[in-house]
C-alpha cells in the first residue's frame, strides 16, 4: 500500500510540473503575440 501512495504521490508531482510548465508556456506565447505581460483571464482563454 505504502508503494502505491509513493508512485500516486510521483503522479500528481509530475501532473502539476507539466500544468505549470503549460501555464508557463501559455504565458510566454500571450505576452509575445499582445507585447504585454497576459493577465489571468488571458492565461485562462489561452489554455483553455
Amino acid at each position: 500500500m505504502a508503494l502505491f501512495n509513493r508512485f500516486e504521490a510521483i503522479a500528481c508531482d509530475s501532473l502539476s510540473a507539466v500544468s505549470l510548465l503549460a501555464l508557463f508556456v501559455a504565458a510566454s506565447i500571450q505576452e509575445i503575440r499582445s507585447g504585454h505581460p497576459a493577465t489571468a483571464w488571458e492565461l485562462v482563454r489561452a489554455v483553455r
